[in-house]
Parts: C-alpha cells; sequence; structure tokens
C-alpha cells in the first residue's frame, strides 16, 4: 500500500529537523561570563556588609536626599524625552510611511545615522551650537536680539534636546514599522462612509498603530533611565543623573558599596519595566509577518469602522463640530506635515553641518562661523601619536569584538527561530538585554571582577566587552531575515541530495548574507564608539579614540574633535550606507533566479 511505502532519503531531507538549541551555547557562555555573572556579582555586593548579608547599604542611600533628587531628576528626564519623542516621530513616522522608497529610505537615513555614531560627536555639536560663542548665540546677538550670550548649555534643557536627538529612531523606526503593515484598505473605507481624512486617521489609522506607540515608548522610557554620555557633557554640575551619579561613586568618591547599591536599583528598576512592557518591547523588534501585530490588526477592522458610523450617526450638533474640525484639520494636514518633517530634519542635520565647517577651520580656538578655511586640525590629529594610536586601537579591536559576534549571533540566532524552544521570547530578551540594561550598570560590575584579575587595561578586556554589545544587533538582524526567509529554498535543494550542511553554506547564508554584513557593521560601530565601558577598562597601553575625545571635550574643546567627529561620521555614514547598497545588488542579480529574494 502507499501508505505504508518508505519515505526517500531525498524526501526525507526536504523536511529539515528542528534546529539544535546547542547553538545557543557559545554565545550564552560568552554572555553569562562577561555580563550576567559580574551584574550577579555586582547585585550580591549591594547586600554584604563586612561579609555578612546586610541592608546597612540600601538603608543608607535610601535615607540620603541627594539619591531621591537624582532618582527623581532621571525619572522627569525620561518621561519628558519620551513624550517630545512621540510627538516628534509619530507625524515623522507617518510621512515616512506615505513616501516613496526613495524618499523613505533618506528619511530613515536622516532619523538612524545619529543613533549609529559616536554619541560624542552629537554631544560635542550641541555644545558649539548652544554655547556661548556657538550657532544661536551668534545669531541671536546679530539680529539684536540679545545684548549678551545666554546660557543655552551645561542646563536640563540642554540634556534634553541631545537625548530626544539620539533617542528619536528608537520611537521612528518601531512605528514606521507598525505603521507599514497597516491595511490602507481600512482607511479608504472609512473614507467611502463619508468620514473627512482626519477622521480616518484618527477612528482607524491610530488604533491601529498603537502597537508601534507602546513599543517605542517603552524603548525610549526605558533607555533614558540610564543615559550618561549626553547628561555629562551637557548637563550642568549640580543636575546628575543615575548614572553620573555611580560613576562619581566609583571614579571621584570611590565609595564602592553605595556605587553598587545604587547601580543594583536602577538595574531592578529598569529589569522590572522590561519584564512589564516585554510584549511590546519585543515586538518592536520582529518581523513583518509577526502574527500578534496581523491579528490585532484584524481584530480592530469591525471595531474602526464602527466607531466611524457612530460618529457619523452622532448628533447634529456635535456632527457639525466634529465636521468642520475634522474638515479644517484635513485641509492643512498636509504642509503641516511637511513643515514638521522639514524642521526635524533640519533639527536631525544641524549638528554635523556645523561640525563639517568647523573641522576645517583656521582659528586657534571654537568659533562659529570659522573666520577661515585651514587643514590645521586635520594636521593636529595626524601627527599626534596618542591619536592615532588610539584610533588604531579602536579599529582593531572593534574588528576583533564585530566579527567574533557575528559568529556568535549567527550561531544562537538559527536555534532561536527554527529551534522548539521553552522560554523563547525570555531568552530572546536576555540576547537583547546589553541594548536595554543601562551601560553603567554593567560597566561598573564588569570594572570590579576585572580590576581583581588584572585585567583592567588590557586588550582582550576590551574585546571580551564589545563582543557582547555587539552581539545584540547581530541577533536582531539575523533573526528577522531568518524569519522572512522563504525555507522551500532548502528543501529544494535538499530534495536534490544536499546534505544539510551543504544546504546552510550555499542557500541560507548567501542569501541571508545582506543581514549578515549589517550585523557585522552595527557590532563594529558599536564597539568604534563605546565610551561607557572604556571608562573602566583603559590602561595606559589601551586606550581607545572615544577616550581621547572624551578628555579633549571635557578640559579643552578644540576645532580638533570637529576634524576626528567627521572622520567617525565617514565611517558611520559608510557602514550605513554599505549594507543598503548590497542588498540593492544582490537582489537585482538574484531576483531573475529567486523570486522574493529583494524582500529578505
Amino acid at each position: 500500500m502507499l501508505s505504508s511505502a518508505k519515505a526517500s532519503p531525498a524526501v526525507l531531507r526536504s523536511h529539515p529537523r528542528p534546529w539544535p538549541a546547542a547553538g545557543l551555547l557559545p554565545a550564552g557562555l560568552v554572555l553569562a561570563v562577561v555580563y550576567v555573572l559580574p551584574t550577579v556579582r555586582l547585585v550580591a555586593q549591594s547586600f554584604v556588609v563586612d561579609g555578612r548579608f546586610s541592608l546597612a547599604l540600601y538603608q543608607q542611600v535610601l535615607a540620603l536626599a541627594e539619591f531621591w533628587d537624582i532618582l527623581w531628576r532621571t525619572i522627569e528626564t525620561g518621561v519628558i524625552v519620551t513624550l517630545l519623542c512621540l510627538v516628534v516621530g509619530y507625524p515623522y513616522a507617518y510621512v515616512v510611511n506615505r513616501s516613496s522608497s526613495r524618499r523613505a529610505r533618506w528619511l530613515l537615513l536622516c532619523v538612524t545615522i545619529p543613533f549609529f555614531t559616536n554619541l560624542l560627536i552629537w554631544a560635542y555639536a550641541w555644545v558649539v551650537i548652544l554655547g556661548a560663542n556657538g550657532l544661536v548665540n551668534h545669531l541671536l546677538l546679530a539680529l539684536g536680539m540679545i545684548r549678551s550670550p545666554l546660557r543655552l548649555v551645561y542646563n536640563a534643557p540642554a540634556v534634553i534636546i541631545g537625548m530626544v536627538q539620539i533617542q528619536l529612531p528608537l520611537m521612528v523606526l518601531p512605528l514606521f514599522a507598525v505603521m507599514r503593515r497597516i491595511d490602507r484598505s481600512l482607511v479608504l473605507a472609512a473614507q467611502s462612509l463619508g468620514a473627512t481624512p482626519f477622521e480616518a486617521f484618527w477612528d482607524v489609522f491610530r488604533p491601529l498603530s498603537m502597537p508601534g506607540i507602546a513599543a517605542g515608548c517603552c524603548l525610549v522610557f526605558v533607555t533614558s533611565l540610564g543615559f550618561f554620555i549626553t547628561p555629562a557633557l551637557l548637563g550642568g554640575p549640580g543636575e546628575y543623573l543615575m548614572a553620573q551619579s555611580i560613576q562619581s561613586y566609583v571614579q571621584v568618591r570611590a565609595n564602592f558599596g553605595i556605587a553598587s547599591t545604587e547601580a543594583t536599583i536602577l538595574l531592578f528598576l529598569v529589569g522590572g519595566l522590561m519584564l512589564v512592557f516585554r510584549g511590546p518591547m519585543g515586538a518592536s523588534f520582529k518581523s513583518e509577518d509577526d502574527t500578534l501585530h496581523w491579528h490585532r490588526r484584524v481584530d480592530h477592522r469591525g471595531s474602526v469602522l464602527a466607531s466611524v458610523g457612530a460618529r457619523l450617526r452622532s448628533g447634529p450638533l456635535a456632527r457639525s463640530l466634529a465636521t468642520y474640525t475634522a474638515t479644517l484639520i484635513s485641509r492643512v494636514r498636509r504642509p503641516v506635515l511637511a513643515a514638521h518633517t522639514g524642521i526635524v530634519v533640519f533639527y536631525l542635520v544641524l549638528p554635523m553641518a556645523i561640525i563639517i565647517p568647523l573641522a576645517f577651520s583656521s582659528a586657534p580656538f571654537l568659533i562659529f562661523p570659522p573666520p577661515g578655511v585651514s587643514m590645521r586640525w586635520f594636521e593636529s590629529y595626524v601627527s599626534s601619536s596618542a591619536w592615532i594610536h588610539s584610533t588604531w586601537f579602536s579599529l582593531t579591536v572593534a574588528a576583533v569584538s564585530a566579527a567574533l559576534a557575528t559568529v556568535l549571533g549567527i550561531l544562537a540566532a538559527f536555534p532561536m527561530v527554527r529551534a522548539n524552544l521553552q522560554g523563547a521570547s525570555l531568552i530572546y530578551l536576555l540576547y537583547l538585554s546589553p541594548l536595554i540594561i543601562p551601560a553603567m550598570v554593567p560597566a561598573v560590575a564588569i570594572f570590579f571582577a576585572a580590576a581583581p584579575a588584572g585585567l583592567i587595561g588590557t586588550p582582550i578586556a576590551f574585546v571580551a566587552v564589545y563582543t557582547v554589545l555587539g552581539l545584540p544587533y547581530v541577533v536582531v538582524v539575523v533573526t528577522t531575515a531568518l524569519r522572512r526567509f522563504d525555507r522551500s529554498l532548502e528543501r529544494a535543494a535538499a530534495s536534490m541530495g544536499a546534505p544539510p550542511l551543504r544546504v546552510l553554506l550555499t542557500v541560507t547564508l548567501p542569501l541571508i548574507s545582506p543581514a549578515i554584513l549589517s550585523g557585522f557593521l552595527f557590532a563594529f560601530l558599536t564597539a568604534w564608539g563605546e565610551l561607557v565601558f572604556a571608562l573602566f577598562l583603559t590602561g595606559p597601553d589601551a586606550t581607545p579614540l572615544p577616550i581621547q575625545m572624551w578628555s579633549d571635550i571635557r578640559f579643552q574643546i578644540s576645532p580638533r574633535i570637529a576634524a576626528v567627529s567627521v572622520l567617525l561620521f565617514v565611517v558611520a555614514l559608510i557602514a550605513v550606507v554599505v549594507p543598503s547598497a548590497f542588498v540593492r545588488r544582490r537582489a537585482r542579480v538574484a531576483a531573475p533566479l529567486v523570486p522574493g529574494f529583494d524582500r529578505i
């Protein structure tokens, strides 16, 4: 009988077995040794006094009025930054969603460049723009609006301005990912019932975009709690946030007990928020085909259209007022959105537009606009052995750690997508945690663990830490590519007799190579511009480039930082543009042979 016949080996190979979970072990081991265990040890230290369990350190910290002021200021800053990112980012993401593919790529490039560029560059740029001799004060003085320079930097508003620019991608990208999956026919159906464009947006499009709003707000708020570089460079001396307070207790006051306690409190706060909001935060990293979003959208079909019908059947007076307001907003929406997008783009590109001329300034000090053109600051950078040594050290460490992160991330991504894992969402969140947990917490933990072992100031310490920091980027992009991958291509190769390893090497990996390249470059950029961990790992023979920049910005702000910033910006721009060009090139080559390749 046909039912009792044995399947051929080729047919069996065409239905691959679930991927083994062992691929998680190498990355998990590195993550545990470098990241998890030192953090657990840091938490344990906060409960130990004189070798015994004690809550004395917590009692001491919680009794400090300074701690509560800093904690409240940190939360308040996070809330303000989150709300501003939502107000600025939602219309921007909406415009990107409605734009042509070419225009959308440029708008997304504008918003993501600050995210993958050294944060020191943008903090330095805002010092130039808002400083006493900066662009804003210079313009106001020229217009006669003020008689003396205003104090626009080294205060809370300057911190918020700088943080919003850095955090905006975390709001725009989840919003855009959700918006692009919304069925436009629902909006058109609402308008066919008599709704104005604004009513259709408010009653149909806005509710369907709520998962993106939730994801963006959660990501921005949680990550804002651990900001260090921007508040340290743009904030005032009496306006510390939590991360600054922890760094001060370690490197200035040498009070390791209070430092570990404050770091543990910050960790518990952020970790608790991650667990509470793990659904929205995890959804922001998932693929376009995520069934959760699809079911939410389907469930909303009847409710959103019913709400439009209810508004249309409301009382005559309320209907007239609502119609007038909605019609007015509908008429001005296009110029308002265009103006908003232009202002946001100007806000995003202004810092680099200021830095580039300063890099070629002939002035011996920081002044804008430059009095003349000169290459003196590039020559100063090239002729400095300390700067060149730091540059090569950063390049070497970043390249090695990015390569290791790429290999480990690929090994971990396959079982995350293709293995039947229990608690897969929690495992995924653990691998993403280095992106979300405030960097100051594991930085202090690693410092306490590495110092007794004599690893401070060694390249191996930088490579190990930067590998962990780059791992989440590789995992995110590779898992996304694998979820969108057409597995029928693998089954076709297996049915022709190819063994699993050959299928992996000749079919799967080549087709997801753009994602692998993107993960490598993002991991490289993370290591290339990382500062917080470098503050605790730097030694005489291991000084990365960000430490040199940090010292110059804090103690002698000069146009040389602008010259270095231009070089770093060019590296980041190439790293962002190259994957996009590679994807388009591979799509043109493979599209005639593999249908749907351009969607990978």
